[in-house]
């Protein structure tokens, strides 16, 4: 009886022999590379842009205002001749005026509605409505103008030293604002005004 502990010893290591090495588990993959710097490219020239921008839900098409007064279509990266509206020799571009920025409605698809921002040809600010061309939806229809916003604008030399300072931001905020900010900097004083259901507030 005193070996038997010593046979159940040698039994248990010729089990231990007869098993089947099993490695470990591969440890776990690292973390993958860090992406690729975005590359860029040119896609056009333009003559002093000042926005750049899309209608909501439009991923082929980009829209870019010049400060002359062009607004000038890019689908799928590549300029189009002509323009989507020209309003060069109908604005002020002297100076800091000029065409600053258009907004799409949020409805644009259905409507083909857009704004644009401008100075008059008496460096008046304008906020202007245009739709696009029931024939051509790269086109807009100039003769649907609708002035929508008119701020008089100080000469200087009159009641301001300097006659800059136009703001030009449009965009489109939440209901019931239908067209906000047109963000107007004159003598360091900044007025948002918001065209709302119940019209222009300031």
């Amino acid at each position: 009886m005193r070996y038997l502990p010593l046979l159940c010893l040698l039994a248990g290591c010729a089990d231990w022999f007869k098993s089947v090495y099993v490695p470990p588990p591969p440890p776990p993959p690292g973390p993958p590379p860090p992406p690729a710097p975005a590359a860029l490219h040119t896609v056009g020239s333009f003559a002093n842009p000042t926005f750049a921008t899309s209608p909501p839900g439009d991923t082929t098409r980009l829209f870019v205002t010049e400060r002359a007064g062009r607004i000038v279509l890019l689908k799928n990266d590549v300029a189009q001749a002509g323009a989507f509206l020209d309003l060069r020799g109908k604005i002020s571009d002297t100076v800091e005026n000029g065409l600053y920025s258009m907004a799409f409605h949020p409805q644009y698809a259905t409507n083909g509605r857009f704004y644009v921002f401008f100075t008059n040809l008496n460096g008046d600010i304008r906020v202007v409505r245009y739709t696009v061309s029931t024939t051509n939806p790269d086109s807009a229809n100039e003769a649907n103008a609708d002035t929508v916003l008119a701020v008089p604008h100080p000469l200087a030399g009159t009641s301001l030293p300097f006659g800059n300072h136009h703001g030009g931001q449009l965009q489109f905020g939440p209901p019931p604002t239908a067209c906000s900010t047109c963000r107007s900097a004159t003598a360091g004083v900044a007025a948002i005004r918001s065209r709302t259901a119940s019209g222009i507030t300031r």
